[in-house]
């Protein structure tokens, strides 16, 4: 095999190239002379490994020097591809448990049709390993110039696998390297059938209002997207509840029955236990926010443009500040007052600056949340929700959608005396606390 065909397809233990396809078997505990970081990084990917079905890995790389070509996994055939023959075809069974691809997708000219082919390549329940280099920075850099074709962020990378059919993400960063692992969908790509929008509607005491907003939500077209509607009920007692159980067998419709009401946050996340589409909305049932905004919400989580969306409130008729309880009410605008205060103090700790991080018109893929557990049961919720998305690498795309907003007297169930403490007490823990469940 001529020397530069060698150059891109591997490297054993001792240096030596190896040709695309051998099969090697590298004994458990063989250690290898790697930067502290990169031994991390392989370490996290064969962690990782363990979860993947019984059967061989696919490694590809394009750097010869690349330690994951070396991967241990007890009773597994490490395949060695390169970039010119990534399913190392001389050798590389049908399909394969895991598959690694190490620095490929920044310079592939077709990021991905190379996703495309891996899934073809993976076992229904595979694995996928991918390793890219932020911006600015390189973990292998043996000439002057970086040759990427493209530059991935954390929330790019997770839009383009979940548009190729990869689901269950998992972030890992060592030095200048991001690691994510994920899971072979069972479903077909979201390109290629489609969207599932799964609308979270926590209820509790909404007699007035809330066969309206699901005839609304119901009612709801898009073009290319099924709207299934997932109703908490939270143990009303004005009515509620009977004409819930109207809805128990409607089509596109599940209800969930909660003994005792314990909170906004608490149905939401008991919706979230039940969610199976691809995106997710929160949709209270008090008329607050206009249905009509649905499509312009997940118009750029569909196109992969962002992973997390949030509808930013403003008022029909244009006023200062987004409650108005009535002509010259005083509360509307200390409320308001507040809202900036709060605003504010978001902001600054976790560096960020959005205009609306409490609306309840959050949409968010799905996906996004694997991994990430959520604790808060009231209005707290909200706050949690936002600053883990964002301590998650999403970074949220802010759009307005219409707010009627109602007074205290009209059924607003927030408490002032109690409820702020909450807000502040959830800024700062969820700033610093464990975000991933599984690490």
């Amino acid at each position: 095999m001529p020397e530069d065909s060698l150059a891109t397809a591997g490297v054993s233990r001792d240096g030596g190239w190896l040709p695309p396809g051998v099969v090697r078997q590298f004994p458990v505990g063989t250690v290898f002379d790697l930067p502290p970081s990169d031994r991390r990084c392989m370490g996290a990917a064969e962690r990782a490994l363990r979860r993947a079905p019984t059967g061989p890995v696919l490694v590809v790389s394009d750097s010869r020097r690349s330690p994951f070509l070396a991967l241990r996994s007890p009773g597994r055939d490490t395949i060695v591809g390169s970039t010119d023959d990534p399913f190392g075809q001389l050798h590389a069974p049908a399909s394969v448990a895991a598959v690694v691809l190490d620095g490929v997708l920044e310079r592939t000219s077709q990021p991905s049709q190379q996703l495309a082919d891996v899934r073809r390549r993976l076992r229904s329940d595979g694995m996928l390993i991918v390793t890219v280099g932020p911006r600015g920075g390189r973990r292998f850099r043996t000439s002057g110039r970086d040759d990427r074709t493209y530059v991935f962020s954390g929330q790019s990378l997770a839009s383009l696998l979940f548009q190729c059919g990869f689901g269950e993400p998992e972030f890992y960063r060592f030095g200048v390297t991001r690691l994510v692992v994920a899971r072979r969908c069972a479903l077909d790509p979201p390109s290629e059938r489609p969207h599932r929008l799964s609308v979270i509607m926590p209820v509790y005491n909404e007699v007035e209002t809330f066969e309206k907003t699901m005839e609304l939500v119901l009612g709801k077209e898009i073009p290319g997207v099924q709207i299934d509607v997932i109703i908490v009920e939270s143990r009303s007692t004005d009515g509620t509840r009977e004409k819930v159980l109207s809805f128990v067998d409607a089509p596109r419709v599940s209800v969930i029955f909660e003994e005792s009401p314990q909170g906004k946050g608490h149905a939401v996340r008991r919706g979230l236990e039940a969610a199976t589409g691809d995106f997710v909305l929160i949709q209270d049932a008090d008329l607050e926010y206009d249905v009509d905004d649905y499509a312009n919400l997940l118009e750029p989580l569909r196109h992969g443009e962002t992973g997390f969306v949030l509808g930013r409130r403003r008022t029909p008729d244009g006023h200062w500040g987004m409650r108005h309880f009535g002509q010259g009410s005083r509360l509307s605008k200390i409320m308001n007052v507040g809202h900036i205060a709060f605003l504010a103090l978001f902001n600054v700790v976790y560096q960020q600056r959005l205009r609306d991080p409490f609306t309840m018109y959050k949409v968010f893929r799905r996906d996004c949340l694997h991994g990430i557990p959520l604790e808060c049961n009231r209005f707290d919720f909200d706050w949690e929700l936002t600053a883990k998305l964002v301590r998650a690498g999403y970074k949220p795309m802010e759009l307005p959608v219409s707010y009627h907003s109602r007074s205290f007297g009209e059924g607003k169930k927030i408490r002032l005396f109690r409820d702020p403490l909450t807000w502040v007490r959830a800024c700062f823990r969820y700033r610093f606390s464990r975000l991933y469940s599984y690490r």
